[in-house]
């Protein structure tokens, strides 16, 4: 299936976003009255108008999803009844928590799919209401996840603190061979976890690491970049480190995550110069750090995995640093 493209929704998108609920909740709401189903239905150009609603389109740019968030919170979300199973439902949800900043959604507990499909997502009950909004005997389940901390935006991205609910993620990322040439093999899922848990531990004693790096456009986590202290000849550096997933290559995203990165390194970390220490086969991330302004410092021998790997370290300094 063709990726499908999420943008924001018109006055004139209502009609079909109503189709679309109608479909939706007539393949999942079975315990619904009628008269309530027509009280809920009379009400959505009420909803619609008070939330942020973005839309999930075909190439021909019909609706076929939509997620609508208010004040940090999921108030719908639904997939056309054709559509189930396609995807949509989790990356606008990925989209209404890692873009429009929603972590709370209150889900009824006659629908147990729903449930289960925001926990996949993280979600976790934190509390029950015997009526709905409307004073309907439709008891809720508040669920909450995890508010991830935003550290920095580009024009195109969100860098942000990574949480547990990233492990997929991070798995697309760190189990894929292309992108993990430079490491002479993919990670484990066992290593995968000792990655993220190192980047949280560096969160505690650093106050940084690698970031998940997230696309404004469609929400999706598409690496990580950030800034981890290295160890270059017997003395530790600040280094600006970047991975991005495959499919997001050669788009110009690890420049820009590389130059923010860079920027909040000196701006707001204080730090007079910086570093990127790059395999010498891995001629793509040489070019990223010339890109982001650095120069060949220094070539060193890192060993890993029983190999002596070259390495070419990069360096760039704060301006005031110059004078």
């Amino acid at each position: 299936m063709t990726r499908a493209m999420i943008t924001l929704a018109t006055t004139d998108d209502y009609p079909r976003l109503a189709e679309i609920w109608e479909s939706a909740v007539r393949a999942t709401h079975h315990f619904l009255a009628p008269d309530d189903f027509e009280h809920y239905r009379r009400q959505l150009p009420l909803h619609f108008n008070g939330a942020d609603l973005r839309v999930s389109r075909n190439e021909s740019g019909v609706p076929l999803a939509f997620v609508g968030v208010a004040d940090s919170r999921i108030e719908m979300l639904f997939v056309d009844a054709s559509e189930r199973g396609k995807g949509h439902g989790s990356r606008l949800t990925r989209y209404a928590c890692n873009v429009l900043g929603a972590w709370r959604v209150d889900v009824n507990e006659q629908n147990a799919q729903a449930r289960e499909f925001y926990e996949r997502l993280g979600f976790h009950v934190t509390g029950r209401a015997a009526l709905d909004g409307d004073g309907k005997p439709y008891p809720l389940l508040h669920m909450e996840r995890p508010v991830p901390e935003i550290v920095l935006e580009t024009p195109r991205l969100i860098l942000r603190k990574l949480t547990p609910e990233d492990f997929r993620d991070a798995c697309k990322l760190l189990q894929n061979p292309r992108v993990m040439y430079a490491y002479e093999g993919t990670f484990s899922d066992e290593e995968v976890r000792a990655w993220m848990d190192k980047m949280f531990r560096r969160y505690r004693e650093n106050g940084f690491a690698l970031w998940a790096a997230i696309d404004k456009t469609d929400g999706e986590v598409i690496g990580q970049c950030g800034i981890t202290m290295q160890e270059v000849e017997g003395r530790w550096v600040p280094e600006v480190g970047y991975l991005l997933r495959e499919e997001y290559w050669h788009r110009g995203f690890a420049t820009e995550a590389a130059r923010a990165c860079k920027a909040y390194a000196f701006e707001k970390l204080g730090f007079p110069e910086v570093y990127t220490i790059i395999r010498d086969i891995n001629l793509p991330s040489q070019r990223v750090a010339l890109r982001n302004g650095m120069r060949e410092w220094l070539r060193t021998t890192r060993h890993y995995k029983g190999i002596d790997m070259p390495h070419i370290v990069y360096r760039a300094e704060r301006e005031s640093a110059k004078i």
